[in-house]
């Protein structure tokens, strides 16, 4: 799959099967966030955190899914792999770790989607993680770090092929 191919046909996946990813594809998937770009080349407001065990996958959803009805018990869609991301909030350039943050999840489903997997971006969980110190300690998110962005990952349970239309209005001068 070419680089077009894998930009016009990645779609937000919300049921996973039980594969796990490989190793071979979670490194690919951290190469591709390390390669997203960052204002003024500074990495240390963003933090990646990649959670395979099903355990701590369960607890993140108990303790998510009361925030998020409309979600359902799992509101990770019952994905193998959650990479989220972390930011350090900065008062100078408040929105400037959001915006680093999100090109790396972009990166990182872009990846995914010409690797054969399936991903989804996830704000509401993250912001309902925030608050639930116990889990974030487990995952070592901490000083100062909160998360923003989950990426699920993995194998679509029912895998689809789109066409995306026109969804912009552009001009061009």
């Amino acid at each position: 799959m070419n680089t077009f191919e894998a930009i016009t046909t990645r779609y937000a996946c919300r049921a996973y099967t039980d594969k796990q990813l490989t190793q071979e594809q979670t490194e690919k998937l951290i190469q591709a966030a390390n390669a997203a770009p960052a204002a003024s080349h500074n990495f240390s407001m963003v933090k990646l955190t990649v959670v395979q065990n099903k355990d701590l996958i369960s607890e993140i959803d108990s303790a998510t899914a009361h925030g998020l009805p409309p979600l359902g018990d799992h509101p990770t869609f019952n994905a193998q792999t959650l990479m989220i991301l972390s930011i350090k909030p900065n008062e100078q350039v408040p929105f400037v770790p959001y915006c680093n943050a999100s090109c790396m999840a972009e990166n990182i489903m872009i990846q995914a989607n010409s690797l054969g997997l399936a991903s989804c971006f996830l704000m509401g969980v993250p912001l309902v993680l925030q608050k639930k110190t116990d889990i974030l300690k487990k995952l070592n998110i901490n000083c100062g770090f909160i998360p923003v962005i989950i990426v699920t990952l993995g194998y679509a349970k029912n895998p689809q092929n789109i066409t995306k239309p026109k969804r912009i209005e552009v001009e061009i001068f």
